[in-house]
């Protein structure tokens, strides 16, 4: 499901900026919408058992996704 959120957020972005195709020439809107389908299609709860390695994946996924584009905006923000 971080994925495909992920993936919405990034098609916005790349929306907001003026883009109409995405770098593989399909269009944007169809693609928020493919992707908006396929999030909802996902289920919310796995049939599998969660291990440790799966947390730290998904730990790891909001460092890389959230926390680490963040971090130098603060510093940033902190020197001036």
């Amino acid at each position: 499901m971080l994925d495909h959120r992920n993936r919405i957020a990034a098609l916005m972005r790349q929306r907001d900026a003026g883009s109409t195709e995405t770098p593989e020439g399909e269009l944007i809107e169809e693609a928020i919408g493919a992707e908006i389908a396929l999030l909802w299609q996902t289920r919310a709860l796995r049939r599998e058992r969660l291990y440790v390695a799966d947390e730290v994946d998904t730990a790891l996924t909001y460092l890389r996704d959230i926390f680490l584009p963040t971090v130098p905006v603060l510093y940033a923000r902190g020197r001036d």
